[in-house]
């Protein structure tokens, strides 16, 4: 009887180590934080704007979206994770260069700034006629 219950307490370890794992994972944040906002020029949204975020301290790689018909973004960090690393961060913001018979916008091609990224939502909204 003794013997039986070793074994299963041998087998039941190896499970319970393995789930932990996994909610860990699961549950984890990996340091991220969702980040997202919206890009302005004099109040109308900026389409098609690439916006990225460097972490200012070292270990950490880029986040960076792209703005939608309506001026928004939400960052994804590396293997397609969503938000940035928690912390101060440079925002690079930059106008692809226009093709055809695109006009060119009225602002200046590319801007940084600096923000804190904290944990949880955070909302960054940038209006390019302030730069």
């Amino acid at each position: 009887m003794i013997q039986q219950q070793s074994n299963a307490a041998a087998a039941a370890f190896p499970c319970s180590a393995a789930l932990l794992v996994l909610l860990t994972g699961c549950g984890g944040n990996d340091g991220l934080a969702d980040v997202q906002g919206r890009v302005t020029d004099r109040g109308e949204p900026m389409p098609g704007i690439v916006v990225m975020y460097v972490p200012d301290q070292g270990g950490g790689a880029p986040s960076g979206g792209n703005t939608n018909a309506n001026g928004e973004y939400r960052l994804t960090y590396s293997n397609g994770r969503v938000g940035a690393m928690v912390g101060p961060h440079t925002v690079m913001i930059s106008i692809p260069e226009p093709t055809g018979k695109e006009s060119k916008p009225t602002t200046k091609a590319g801007y940084s700034t600096a923000v804190q990224v904290v944990e949880g939502e955070n909302q960054f909204d940038f209006d390019l006629s302030d730069f």
